[in-house]
């Protein structure tokens, strides 16, 4: 096989260039202690006219010319003498995975076994010293080079083949990471080049709705948007989304004064660094307290309302079932009130797939607070009411998959209703979409 000859002969170019490099060293050691021999020599022959300094003077010269593999030495000793470094190999060519593999160059704690190309274009640009494999020889480079780290490059609209590849590394002892996907990069949560570990939606089994920022602009330009429950993990995604959308001005409400901070900074760092015109307000305030939640809409002139404060963990609703109804239901009418006498043009409410014939206290007060927005849709033409339902939220907090990867990483049991149960998902990202389309 050509390609493989060509790639275990690059590989055996780097370890012999390694080889060749500790020989000279070794070479040079000895040629300095030649030296400093015969210089002393030479002192003692002054006095008796042996002729020595000649030798003593091309031998310094010698080892001048060698000062610089000495320096290399003491700069970038041999992996050996380093210690053990974690062998990494990358899957997938693309611009991110050579700036990767760059830096794994130059990192002394990482060795670059090579890169497998699911292309295999020649026309490509290759760090030059490394080892290009095809996908077919992926368990056989696994097995041979001691990998114990892969880096998964491809883009994640491929998401077939990085499931297939997933799939395949389950059998080899090795960490698997991957870059991020574009919406991370887009939402300012990671660089394009930073590398993290798998998440469970790396596993979502299905390639991500793309979301388009005109969809947002149609709807948000110039307008003043208030988003209750701004602390939560759709909250905060959404809240993201408003500001890139052209929104004026952005309301964040929420009780819990930590999560509200985490939603501040993060948009205050999106807002510097996009150069974005919009003015972001953090409030903390309750849902239930129908004169300040008025008050606030009033005051900044909220045209939309987003309405995504809820208690959402079945289990403590159903322990809590009078704070879960008074919140769920009597909180979501609070606001809808307040939106009627402040004219607020639309508002727009989260519910979720358990008000469908709902079994739960939560399921059942997120029905309710649907019906209550159904009639006052029909009696107050002014503003509109709508409601969305959702399913199960990848990397939401309390969701169903957070516990499940809590369990993993506990080492087991993982508890499950049922062995058969059917479970659809969305990602964080496709839900803020949804809500803003």
């Amino acid at each position: 096989d050509t390609e493989t000859e060509r790639g275990g002969n690059t590989e055996r170019r780097a370890d012999d260039g390694e080889d060749g490099m500790l020989i000279e060293i070794l070479l040079a050691a000895v040629l300095l202690c030649t030296t400093v021999a015969v210089g002393l020599a030479a002192d003692h022959s002054k006095s008796r006219n042996l002729g020595l300094e000649p030798a003593w003077t091309a031998l310094s010269l010698s080892s001048l010319r060698q000062s610089r593999l000495t320096a290399l030495f003491a700069l970038n000793p041999p992996r050996f003498i380093r210690g053990s470094v974690e062998r990494v190999l990358i899957y997938g060519l693309g611009g991110a995975a050579i700036r990767i593999a760059s830096d794994l160059e130059r990192d002394p704690n990482t060795y670059l076994v090579g890169i497998v190309d699911d292309t295999m274009n020649s026309d490509r640009t290759v760090p030059p010293i490394r080892a290009v494999y095809k996908p077919e020889e992926l368990s056989h480079v696994l097995k041979t080079q001691s990998v114990s780290q892969v880096i998964l490059a491809l883009p994640y609209e491929q998401w077939r083949e990085r499931k297939k590849v997933i799939d395949r590394l389950r059998e080899f002892p090795v960490r698997v990471r991957t870059i991020p996907s574009s919406d991370e990069v887009e939402a300012g949560l990671r660089s394009s080049d930073e590398i993290r570990d798998l998440d469970i939606s790396d596993l979502l089994g299905r390639s991500p709705i793309n979301y388009s920022r005109s969809d947002a602009s149609s709807v948000l330009e110039r307008q003043s948007v208030l988003v209750t429950g701004a602390g939560g993990s759709v909250g905060m995604e959404l809240c993201a989304r408003i500001i890139r959308g052209g929104a004026r001005r952005l309301v964040l409400l929420d009780i819990a004064e930590g999560a509200l901070q985490t939603t501040n900074r993060r948009l205050s760092r999106i807002v510097l660094k996009e150069s974005l015109n919009v003015e972001v307000l953090p409030l903390i305030g309750s849902i239930q307290n129908a004169a300040r939640v008025e008050e606030v809409m009033r005051a900044y002139e909220v045209s939309i309302v987003f309405h995504a404060a809820s208690y959402t963990n079945v289990p403590l609703v159903e322990y809590n079932m009078v704070d879960g109804v008074a919140n769920n239901v009597l909180g979501t009418l609070t606001m809808a009130e307040a939106a009627i006498a402040a004219g607020v043009e639309r508002f727009v409410q989260l519910s979720s797939d358990k008000a469908v014939r709902p079994t739960s206290v939560y399921g059942a007060s997120k029905r309710a607070a649907e019906l209550i927005l159904q009639a006052l849709n029909r009696r107050h033409g002014a503003t509109r009411f709508c409601s969305i339902r959702f399913g199960n939220v990848l990397e939401t907090e309390g969701a169903v998959v957070s516990q499940f990867h809590a369990q993993i990483r506990k080492g087991g049991p993982v508890t499950v209703t049922h062995p058969d149960v059917v479970r659809y998902f969305m990602t964080v990202a496709e839900a803020a979409s949804l809500i803003i389309e």
